[in-house]
């Protein structure tokens, strides 16, 4: 699987940013997004990460050299966020 994505809420963040986080890493997803409307940040996650990347502005992600990148701004995603 190249890219998972989750959208964690108050209730489901522990599971995703721990639990459902090692087993794509286990298995070896690519790229997997854990999404937090509430802080308004992606934390971007690879198989060896131990650590993730906190994007706060633009989620960049490409499935193969030979298409274009995906960008999406944050700003923009989260507008409707109340």
């Amino acid at each position: 699987m190249l890219l998972a994505i989750e959208v964690v809420s108050p209730s489901s963040a522990q599971g995703g940013r721990v639990t459902k986080r090692r087993l794509y890493q286990e298995a070896g997803v690519t790229t997997y997004w854990v999404v937090d409307p509430d802080a308004r940040v992606v934390e971007v996650w690879h198989p060896d990460d131990t650590r993730p990347e906190i994007v706060t502005e633009v989620l960049r992600w490409r499935a193969r050299a030979d298409v274009p990148e995906l960008e999406i701004g944050l700003e923009d995603l989260f507008r409707d966020v109340p």
